[in-house]
């Protein structure tokens, strides 16, 4: 029985674009997003596993002791599914409280995060340094609908209206805020591999091969990733997304983002 690997980070840092690359080794299986609702009807997905459990055994309140042992029996079936091989576990930061025991401190750690830190299980922890392109790039999806590209599709460019500054500055508050917490929970743990979105590929478009030489080691298998990538890393300059950036940057000049706007 394999053991899976998790893939943690917000939306919009790029992890179909590093998953896309991994899936193509032959012994690495790509489970995607196990915890998003939309999956549900998948056998990898965590909602379709527990739908195996009496509705009794869902709405009762969970002590720390059933949700670790809920836990060790899901990675035990992510592992299952394919045994022979490693399996990549997709899990952003909002679905980290799907296993949440009662009297769980809003102080601490989400108790799912704690639970894959204790396993043990390899966790790459994938950021984006730019809160900005986050942000950018996630109103870009939303208002097109396109949140995949692939390699031989062409981008829908969208451009986006101004922000009032309240609205932007909460916007990047929020989710550059959410990146530090979980840099600050997953620090220090030699289960945990940082990379940034913005080392994935080199200079001619191809996957970084120091960077996958040091994932392959990391997670057990050799290097026998594709170098070409099947999505497309979004490449628009930040200027080229919204309609009025002159205005965007002028929300940010004194502010702790003031740095971002500058997308040379």
């Amino acid at each position: 029985m394999s053991s899976p690997v998790f893939v943690v980070a917000t939306q919009r840092s790029g992890t179909n674009l590093l998953r896309s690359c991994l899936g193509t080794h032959p012994r690495v299986v790509d489970l995607d997003e196990v915890f998003h609702p939309a999956h549900s009807r998948r056998p990898e997905s965590f909602y379709a596993f527990i739908q195996g459990k009496s509705i009794a055994d869902r709405a009762r309140p969970m002590s720390h002791e059933a949700c670790n042992a809920l836990f060790t029996a899901y990675t035990q079936h992510l592992g299952l599914l394919a045994p022979t091989a490693t399996v990549l576990a997709d899990v952003k930061y909002n679905s980290f409280f799907s296993i949440t025991p009662v009297w769980h401190s809003a102080s601490e750690p989400p108790y799912l995060l704690r639970m894959m830190l204790g396993s043990g299980h390899p966790i790459i922890h994938l950021i984006r340094s730019n809160p900005l392109r986050m942000v950018a790039s996630e109103l870009c999806a939303k208002q097109s609908g396109q949140y995949i590209v692939t390699a031989d599709q062409a981008p829908q460019k969208v451009s986006l209206p101004t922000l009032e500054k309240g609205q932007l500055l909460n916007l990047l508050r929020r989710k550059w805020g959410d990146v530090n917490l979980f840099r600050k929970w997953l620090s220090g743990s030699s289960t945990v591999l940082e990379i940034r979105y913005e080392d994935l590929l080199e200079e001619g478009g191809t996957f970084n091969g120091e960077l996958l030489s040091r994932i392959a080691q990391f997670v057990g298998v050799d290097d026998r990733f594709d170098r070409v990538p099947k999505t497309a890393k979004q490449g628009r300059a930040l200027a080229c997304m919204f309609q009025d950036f002159d205005a965007i940057r002028a929300h940010l000049v004194g502010t702790e983002f003031e740095e971002f706007a500058d997308d040379s």
